[in-house]
């Protein structure tokens, strides 16, 4: 287990799971979406080539916005860790064209309605280069585990591009993708990367700037970025290249390359870009992506992905393991219309949304997927277990399920209230009986011991409880169960004690004994 520090907080990265006896639900065990690589392993039928339902979420209410019809570019991200986190979704746009910005709304649930943070003005970066073409536009907003920040990715427009191409010898640099960084969503304080003001206006560094290779020597923007179940980021671009014709620049088609990362700062473009554009299989015209899907374990044992794109306006589904060589679907093109900028694809349950523009589609995914019967690890950076997947239901009655519920640090009694910080208002009690081994319990990821039967009182509930874990069961009243613990918590919760404090409990693990076999699921994240 690691472990760390930041702002005050003790950190634990270990994140399992506690087996419920109840059916598995589709949501249980899907990879975060907050990485931004969908969850489709247990697609056991082609992925619809239809939508089942648009909605608009976004509408022009600012006058930054200039009711322009470029006004979307959405991406969304849960607000469920980092500093403060509120369980809400943060939805960032933008528009393309000279002013824009990157605005951000707010809204308790995914489809929303969703509130713009500050009328008239709700940017949270904004364009500052001076010049009559400078935008910020095409936000793609990740959570890095690693550093605990949440990354955001856009776009700018370089004013200083002539300084650019002739000091760095990397393309035009005509607009590049640079990266701004937060702890905490909430605070709406986001800081880009500080680049060189002598080539660069306005002076953001370029994580992915344009190159002297053709297909990108013009422009790196409309990005999407991913992270992937192995820990890689994987950004999916689209390349702007083209020459001047004396004062004119004549642009060519748009193409798709890829780029990886370790840590989503310091990237490296694939030698093979770019990998799809015309004349290679697809129509004529621009090429430019849209979302990545992870697909699950190939024969081979290859982690398999789903790549979807846009060419010449049509939706293109093809498969891959390694970024590089990709299949087509034979099926041709999707019918459902993408509004501009790398898609953002979130799934709950057996719908999958796609953010695009001012809009979200919905695909019902209930006739295409199967029954997960084993876990596998969620998140990147640990080693995953092997899953399988059918279309008949888990043949296990003991099926996973992550919990948040908070709990007092250090004791208490049975009469003390605890809010429930999850945002759910299932307020609950304290119990100082919990707390079995002393105060140093959980501290810095030590786990703790429970005998069935105990107290455990969480949110949501009153003495005598030992069942409530968000409206489904665990039967604690036996000897059967040992229940591993590890919490988030603040800074109360330190060696040598200190005044009493909320905890983010998060109870991980169930352990059932049956006839001495011991059955458990592990995540890393829920």
């Amino acid at each position: 287990m690691h472990s760390g520090r930041s702002r005050g907080f003790v950190t634990v990265y270990r994140i399992v799971c506690i087996l419920m006896a109840s059916s598995l639900t589709a949501s249980s065990s899907l990879l975060d979406s907050n990485l931004k690589t969908v969850d489709l392993r247990d697609l056991i039928a082609p992925l619809p080539l239809t939508v089942d339902s648009t909605t608009q979420i976004l509408t022009h209410s600012e006058a930054w916005e200039d009711n322009n019809p470029t006004l979307g570019f959405t991406t969304v991200v849960r607000n469920d860790r980092g500093m403060n986190p509120d369980g809400k979704y943060y939805l960032y746009y933008s528009r393309h064209d000279p002013g824009a910005g990157i605005g951000c709304a707010v809204a308790n649930s995914l489809t929303g309605p969703y509130t713009k943070i500050s009328p008239p003005d709700s940017r949270v970066l904004t364009a500052s280069g001076g010049s009559a073409n400078e935008h910020l536009s095409t936000p793609s907003v990740v959570w890095n585990e690693d550093s605990q920040l949440w990354h955001m990715y856009f776009h700018f427009w370089n004013s200083d591009h002539f300084s650019w191409r002739n000091t760095m010898g990397m393309g035009f640099g005509h607009q590049m993708t640079a990266l701004a960084t937060t702890p905490d969503l909430s605070s709406h304080n986001w800081t880009p990367l500080p680049g060189d003001p002598d080539v660069l206006n306005p002076p953001y560094e370029p994580v992915l700037p344009t190159t002297a290779d053709r297909w990108i020597n013009s422009q790196s923007s409309y990005n999407g970025i991913s992270r992937l179940l192995d820990g890689t980021w994987v950004a999916f671009i689209r390349g702007t290249g083209g020459e001047y014709d004396g004062a004119n620049f004549l642009q060519d088609p748009t193409k798709i390359g890829i780029a990886t990362s370790d840590g989503g700062t310091n990237w490296t473009y694939l030698p093979q870009n770019p990998i799809l554009h015309e004349g290679v299989g697809g129509q004529l015209g621009n090429y430019a992506p849209e979302f990545i899907g992870y697909l699950g374990k190939n024969g081979g044992e290859e982690d398999k992905y789903l790549l979807v794109w846009n060419e010449a306006g049509s939706i293109q589904y093809g498969e891959t393991t390694d970024f590089i060589s990709i299949q087509r679907d034979s099926r041709g093109y999707a019918s459902w219309p993408s509004y501009g900028g790398a898609d953002n694809a979130w799934r709950e349950g057996n719908t999958l949304y796609l953010f695009t523009g001012r809009y979200v589609h919905t695909i019902n995914l209930a006739s295409v997927v199967g029954t997960t019967t084993s876990t596998t690890t969620l998140g990147p950076s640990t080693t995953s277990t092997s899953s399988t997947t059918t279309n008949t239901s888990t043949t296990s009655p003991y099926n996973d399920a992550c919990v948040y519920y908070p709990m007092e640090a250090y004791g208490g009694t049975q009469s003390d209230t605890v809010p429930d910080a999850s945002g759910s208002g299932q307020h609950g009690i304290a119990d100082g009986g919990v707390f079995g081994q002393g105060l140093n319990t959980g501290k810095n990821g030590a786990a703790t011991q429970f005998p069935g039967g105990g107290d455990i009182y969480i949110a949501g509930e009153v003495p005598p409880s030992a069942s409530r874990f968000r409206n489904q069961s665990l039967l604690l009243g036996t000897s059967d169960y040992t229940i591993m613990m590890w919490v988030r918590a603040t800074g109360a919760y330190e060696a040598g004690g200190g005044s009493d404090g909320l905890v983010f409990v998060v109870i991980m693990r169930a352990i059932r004994r049956s006839t001495s076999v011991e059955t458990e699921q592990s995540h890393t994240t829920c």
